[in-house]
């Protein structure tokens, strides 16, 4: 069984330092090993979106339930479909209840 062993590590301090920050996994060449580069900024006219994240948070503020109720209970003729209107509706959620939580909490480290 194999495991992945190439790695790269940042700290939060790193990571709020440089949030846009991503780690590629290059192709091997000479060695059993994959060498690694770390972008700082992603290329602007290549800006992929950011893939969607479920927050602990969310489940634990009481009116997350019915906005999860109302959006599954949209019309969609697919599974995919509903998926997305909840993505959609708790991504909305999250600007307007809580904000750019990585921002608040630099601020506050500062």
């Amino acid at each position: 069984m194999a495991k992945r062993l190439d790695r790269a590590l940042g700290d939060v301090a790193w990571q709020l330092r440089f949030p846009e920050a991503y780690v590629e996994h290059l192709a091997r060449v000479y060695s059993d090993h994959s060498p690694l580069l770390v972008r700082f900024h992603a290329p602007s006219d290549d800006r992929l979106p950011r893939p969607f994240r479920f927050q602990a948070a969310w489940a634990m503020h009481p009116s997350f339930g019915d906005l999860v109720a109302t959006s599954w209970g949209r019309y969609a003729p697919s599974l995919t479909r509903k998926l997305h209107h909840v993505q959609r509706a708790a991504t909305e959620f999250n600007k307007s209840v809580f904000g750019n939580i990585h921002r608040r909490k630099h601020r506050l480290e500062q």
